[in-house]
């Protein structure tokens, strides 16, 4: 009869403890967001998810920083580029660029995975 009291007291501890260990593994960082168009807004919004889906947490003080520049090429498209700001000069990276044709303006899914492409070609 004391096993499954003795479980169910584990089972409590290990529900509390992944959560208190994550909250204290976030990475600061800033993200700033210069956008130009409502597509851009959207994806300023989509970097910031993927960078706390990556550990990161969005602090206004952090020392590390990153500059989303984003501009709406128009309907369809978006152009956007990361700079990076540590400790030095800021370190502009390559832009890219985002066209969809087959929809009346950019769903949040192509928003999300060209998020995460960006951040996979920033130095984080």
């Amino acid at each position: 009869m004391k096993s499954p009291r003795l479980l169910a007291s584990c089972m409590g501890v290990l529900l509390v403890l992944p959560q208190h260990a994550w909250s204290e593994s976030l990475r600061p960082i800033r993200l700033s967001c210069e956008t130009q168009g409502p597509a851009a807004i959207r994806l300023c919004d989509a970097v910031r998810d993927e960078l706390a889906r990556r550990g990161f947490s969005d602090q206004p003080d952090a020392e590390f920083q990153l500059i989303l520049k984003a501009s709406d090429s128009d309907q369809h498209g978006l152009r956007a580029r990361i700079g990076v700001v540590d400790g030095g000069p800021m370190r502009e990276g390559q832009e890219a660029e985002l066209s969809i044709m087959d929809h009346a303006s950019i769903p949040e899914s192509a928003l999300r995975s060209f998020a995460a492409s960006l951040l996979d070609h920033t130095p984080l």
